[in-house]
């Protein structure tokens, strides 16, 4: 028996996203970094809106880099995009 990974929780408009805040919740902070730690070992999947709010390094995936990133944002270093808004102008192109 095969078991897919759960998809956490979606916010369904871009808008709703900032950059680092892959849970919605408005916040970014080591709750995001956990997450997106769960996607890269295949336990959640994201929705494409997560993962462009997860992508805080624009390489076009979810990964341990973006994680480095958030933690550092957390602990009070200024990473560019973290933090701020998603224009709704983003284009959201597939998931992962």
């Amino acid at each position: 028996e095969t078991t897919e990974p759960e998809t956490t929780e979606p916010v369904n408009e871009l808008s709703d996203y900032i950059y680092g805040d892959v849970n919605g919740d408005g916040k970014v902070n080591v709750k995001d970094a956990t997450e997106i730690q769960r996607v890269a070992a295949s336990i959640v999947t994201f929705t494409d809106v997560q993962s462009v709010a997860g992508d805080v390094n624009g390489d076009g995936k979810c990964d341990i880099l973006d994680v480095t990133l958030i933690q550092m944002f957390a602990a009070d270093y200024k990473v560019d995009k973290i933090g701020e808004k998603i224009p709704n102008s983003h284009e959201v192109v597939g998931g992962g």
